[in-house]
């Protein structure tokens, strides 16, 4: 990096890493990416180098701000893009929070420790539908859909039925369900519910797109 910042930052799924650091370091990351076969290396228009140490300064001040609000355990349980795990106890909270912003995300672990909690099928709620085939790529098992108009947002509900009432008739055991939130509607996810014991959701986080590099290695 010649005495400047480039880091791994977004860990999106096994053949897509978004790098992030001073422009210099992550232009030269860009060029050694390729000249070791990248297949692409694109560089993302953002305002800053997010999830990487250089944003250090910005987590000690979002820490501080933290201290100040009160955090109550949340009744859905949220995965966390520091370490890909969930926490019940609001100092942990605070800390994944504010950990983000400086540490990188931590995607394909998130959604991987999901399929292993039992996780079958996934909607992506917000604007977009980028995460919907980063989840496949990384575990070709869940289903997953990108709820971005009525129609999507029926196929869902009309999903969520079927699978209601094969459960009802024993026909294929169990089954759980995973809503992701993206960073713009997080600030909902304690008011999401669903009234049915056998539906689970989850939450992930701090979701954001937003860095210096993505490296594709795709066929």
């Amino acid at each position: 990096a010649q005495g400047e910042v480039v880091e791994a930052v977004n860990f999106n799924a096994p053949a897509q890493v978004v790098i992030a650091g001073h422009a210099a370091a992550v232009k030269r990351g860009m060029e050694a990416a390729k000249s070791r076969g990248a297949k692409r290396a694109v560089q993302l228009p953002v305002s800053a180098p997010f999830h990487s140490s250089l944003m250090a300064p910005a987590a000690l001040r979002l820490s501080q701000a933290l201290e100040k609000i009160s955090i109550n355990v949340p009744s859905i349980p949220v995965v966390h893009n520091l370490d890909a795990m969930t926490c019940e106890h609001p100092d942990g909270i605070r800390k994944a929070l504010f950990g983000q912003a400086d540490h990188p995300v931590k995607w394909t672990q998130c959604i991987t420790a999901m399929a292993g909690a039992g996780i079958t099928h996934v909607y992506e709620c917000g604007p977009g539908k980028v995460l919907s085939p980063l989840t496949k790529r990384i575990c070709a098992d869940l289903q997953s859909l990108a709820l971005t108009d009525r129609e999507t947002i029926n196929q869902g509900l009309q999903s969520e039925a079927e699978k209601v009432r094969t459960m009802r008739g024993d026909v294929a055991g169990s089954a759980s369900s995973l809503v992701l939130l993206p960073a713009a509607l997080r600030a909902t996810n304690s008011r999401l519910a669903y009234i049915n014991r056998n539906v689970r959701f989850m939450g992930v986080n701090g979701i954001s797109n937003a860095a210096r590099l993505r490296l594709s290695l795709l066929d």
